[in-house]
Parts: C-alpha cells; structure tokens; sequence
C-alpha cells in the first residue's frame, strides 16, 4: 500500500491535497484539475516581476507523472509577453512625460527672453515719438523714414566736415614742420646766405669760435664767409695760421712744449670738425697729420720752434711750388703735341700748368668748361688773359662739340684714393665720359700729398662744409700726373707706400 501510494500521489506543493486515492489499486486514480499558477499569472498586480513569472513557469512539473497539457503552457508564455508589453508602455509614458518636461521649460524660457525684447519695441517706440509700425498709417510711416534720413544726411555731413578740418590741420602742422627743416637745413649748410662756409649743425657757433685758438680764427672765419675756394687754398691758409700758433705759444717747461702746444691744436681741431663728425678736406688731413708728428718732437732732440717754423716753410715749397713745377714739366710734351687742351672747373696745379705751358709756347687751343656759366673756371681766364688771345669757354652743355683729333683733357682733384679712384668736382664724370668715347686721354694733375689712405671718399667736410663731388673710376682715367711722374691710377697704393716711408724718416 504504502508503495503504491507513493507513486500515486504527486510532488509539487501546488497540487490539491484533499484529494484521497481509493483503497482499492484496481481503481483509477482522479485526474487532477489544472494548475492555477498559470492562469493567475495574467491577473496578477502590475508590480510583478518578470522574473517570478518566469520562475513559476519553469517549476512547472508533471502531476502524477503526466506532462502538463499545452493549454497551459501557451498561458504561461502569453503572461510573459504581457508583463514584457507592460513595461514597455511603463517606459515609453515615462520618455514622453520627460519629452514634455523639457518642452514646457524651453517654452518658459523663449516667453522669459520675449519680454525684454518686447519692452526694447516698446521703448523703441517710445524714444521715436510714437505709436509701433503696426498702428501707423502709411503716410505717417513714410515721412518717420524721410525725418531719419534727413537725419543721418546731416550726420554724415558734420563728421565728413570734421574730418576735412582735422586733415586740413595735420597737413598744415606737418608744412610748418617741414618748413622748419628745411630752414634748419638752409641754416646749417649756408651760413650767411653763402653756398661755402662753415657747416656747424649740432653747435653753436659763437661757442665754437671761442673753442678755436686764436692763430686759426681767421681761417674758421674765411671759410664761414665763403672765401674759401678749395682744398689747395685751405691747404696755404692754414699752413700761415700754423706759423702764427707755433710763433705765439709759450711754455714754461721747454720739454713739455711739444706736448702741450698738441693739445691745444687737437681742442682747435676738434671744434672745427664738431668732434670728429666732419672730416678735414683730405689734402688738408694729410698736412695737419704730418704737422701734430712733427710738434710731438719739439723740446726732444734739441727740437725747438724755429726747427718747426723751418718744417713749414719747407714742407710749403714741397707741397706746392716744387710739385706744381714737376707736373708741369712732366706735361709739356703732351701739351705741345696736343692740338687743344680741355679743361674743367677751378684747379690751381692746372692753371700753374697752363700758364707755364703758355709761356714756354707750347699751349695752343684751350676750352675750358664749367658745370654752369660764370663759374669757377672764369679765373682761368683772368689769369691768362696776358698770355694768349684764343680760348673758348662755356658750361657742360657744349660738351659733345668741343672735341676735336688730337685733344688733351686735364683735370684737377681734391684727393687720389687708395682704390684707385679720384675726387673731382660734380661734373667731371660727365666730361670723362664724352672723352673716353670720343677717344680722347684724361689726365689727373695730382701732387702726392693728395694721396689719401681711403677707399671711400666722404660727402660733407669741415671748413669746406658739404662738397658735391664726383668719384673717377680708374677705368676713365688715362694716367695721374704726380711730381714723382706719370702713374696709372692702380699705382696709388705704392705711392702711399713710398710717402710712409719719407715721413718715417
């Protein structure tokens, strides 16, 4: 009995246990009524989880060692798909409540931002004076437009008219300016009204008179005045100012003569050249170095004044009469074979040659030219007057019909650069020119105290102030006349040479 029972009898809690089996084994036992898990799963509250259904319908068994039917199977599936349909809609009422949400703040937002936009209309209207567009009539809308028009017009036209004021003022600010430059300029480069002179920029010149030894006043105040005419010149006037300083210097102690009567050249010099800003003239710098080397002997080796009185008048006759002679000597075959003699500006070494050459006969035909009439070459022909009857003259206009075969072109200079080059008067490039393609010889009268070491030639000297010059290349330069002899111009180097060697001893 009791093993029938246990097979009989079913295992899951859920079965109806008032159910009693018959004594009898013969009999059949009842069939036990559906499972009502299943069938209460659809009815179950909303807060059921899925997964206790799903629990449920895996715990399904068999009653009495039978399989469930199908009925109750496809209930328990419809029961999950209805909690899973449920949240679902759980889920999307959920995303369309947060949906409005958000609608309903943006929508808080533009009204908030739509009033103080509104209240700007409003004020709007009530600065112009009247009613919105929106309550104006035509006509009033169309006349406000001409009023503002009108308006901006008139605007427009004041800030034009102040402007026009304010360049009108900037341009007359930036004329006195420029007008106040250019007298500056006048002022500095012109003392006097003359085109030579002192040019004294950045001093003034009273202070710079009285820093000047009293022995060279006449020469600081000769070139201020416009007398002075050229390097050859300013070369003999300050040699005769040199003999006046030397012959009123007094020192108590013979051996610190030297040295002092140096000092005061130096302050002398440094007044004229404004502190080294100008340059003497390059003729003039080569006879002032010379000069200070000889001073610093005085009062050593029984070196006394009347040693250095002698140098001058020697180094005088040197430089210029014994030179001029040389070079004059050195031409005259040239000049006697040549059927006229081009000349150009003022240059005394030319004019000593002419005039020797004159003389000796030898001078046939002169031109001579200036960069415009009445110039400086007009004292070439005051002073042959005397000594020939033809000579033509006339300005750089003339200059393509002046040459003829067998001419001659002597030029004078301010200084023979190391390089090679020469400085000459502005103008004298544009002769060099014509003559070397009219096949005609340049030649450069220069004594060799006019060879400088430099390879670059200044625009502005003192005493002499800003000199217009033309730089000669070698390459349009026939030959440089010296006292030594004649030298092409890539010679200048050895000649430099040579006088460092005379100076040394």
């Amino acid at each position: 009995m009791g093993k029938n029972k246990g097979k009989s009898q079913g295992g899951s809690p859920s079965a109806n246990t008032g159910n009693q089996q018959s004594p009898k084994s013969s009999e059949k036992p009842k069939q036990s009524e559906p499972v009502a898990a299943p069938a209460a799963v659809p009815d179950a509250p909303a807060a059921a989880n899925v997964e206790q259904i799903t629990e449920q319908v895996n715990n399904l068994h068999l009653q009495n060692g039978e399989e469930a039917n199908r009925d109750d199977v496809m209930a328990a599936r419809k029961a999950k798909a209805a909690a899973k349909a449920e949240k679902a809609a759980k889920a999307a009422a959920k995303k369309e409540a947060d949906a409005a949400a958000a609608a309903a703040k943006a929508g808080g937002e533009a009204s908030t931002a739509a009033e103080p936009k509104q209240n700007n209309e409003e004020n709007k209207d009530a600065e112009r004076g009247g009613p919105p567009q929106s309550e104006m009539s035509k006509e009033e809308i169309l006349a406000a437009r001409k009023a503002k028009a009108v308006q901006q017009r008139a605007e427009k036209a004041a800030k034009a008219e102040g402007k026009h004021k304010q360049d009108q003022t900037q341009q007359l600010g930036q004329k006195e300016d420029l007008q106040s430059k250019s007298n500056l300029k006048q002022a500095s480069s012109s003392p006097n009204g003359n085109e030579k002179g002192v040019r004294f920029v950045a001093h003034d010149q009273k202070e710079t008179r009285d820093s000047i030894h009293n022995a060279f006043k006449p020469l600081f105040d000769r070139c201020e005045s416009g007398d002075c005419e050229g390097p050859d010149e300013l070369c003999l006037h300050f040699m005769e100012c040199a003999r006046q300083f030397i012959s009123q210097f007094t020192w108590d102690n013979e051996e610190q003569l030297g040295t002092m009567m140096d000092d005061s050249l130096s302050m002398t010099l440094k007044a004229i050249t404004q502190t080294d800003r100008y340059p003497l003239p390059y003729a003039m710098g080569n006879v002032v170095r010379q000069l200070r080397k000889e001073i610093m002997q005085v009062g050593r080796n029984a070196m006394t004044k009347r040693h250095l009185l002698e140098w001058l008048d020697d180094s005088e006759q040197q430089y210029f009469s014994l030179a001029n002679s040389a070079i004059s000597q050195h031409l005259q075959g040239k000049i006697a074979a040549a059927t006229k003699i081009i000349t150009y500006d003022w240059c005394p070494v030319v004019n000593h040659v002419l005039i020797d050459s004159k003389t000796k006969g030898s001078l046939k035909k002169l031109t001579v030219l200036d960069a415009a009439k009445n110039g400086p070459g007009v004292r070439h022909l005051t002073s042959l007057a005397d000594h020939m009857g033809y000579v033509e003259y006339g300005d750089l206009t003339a200059v393509g019909s002046i040459f003829e075969r067998g001419s001659l072109v002597l030029l004078g200079c301010s200084a023979v650069l190391s390089s090679g080059r020469v400085c000459l008067p502005k103008g004298a490039f544009q002769l060099s020119l014509v003559a070397r393609a009219a096949n005609v010889p340049v030649l450069i009268l220069a004594p060799t105290y006019k060879f400088v070491d430099r390879a670059q030639a200044a625009s502005r000297f003192a005493l002499l102030g800003k000199t217009p010059l033309d730089i000669l290349p070698p390459d349009l330069i026939t030959a440089i006349v010296t006292d030594i002899r004649l030298l092409p111009p890539s010679s200048a180097p050895a000649v430099l040479k040579a006088k460092a060697l005379d100076d040394a001893n």
